[in-house]
């Protein structure tokens, strides 16, 4: 269970995590694009701490559901 002070920390990093613009973002779509290429429909995907969650959001739509 996560406790006060860890949920704290992390709830912090986020917001910073989060206010970071996308530096390459002709890259990131190039990624994008090559990811959704793997994915099939089919799918069932796990996400482990992989920042805001944006790129999860838009990867969903290619999965049949998220673990």
């Amino acid at each position: 269970m996560l406790r006060d002070a860890d949920a704290q920390f992390w709830n912090r990093a986020a917001r910073k995590y989060a206010a970071d613009p996308i530096t390459d973002l002709t890259g990131y779509e190039r990624t994008l694009a090559r990811t959704r290429g793997l994915l099939r429909s089919s799918d069932i995907v796990m996400e482990l701490g992989c920042g805001t969650g944006t790129t999860t959001l838009k990867l969903a739509p290619f999965i049949s559901r998220p673990y």
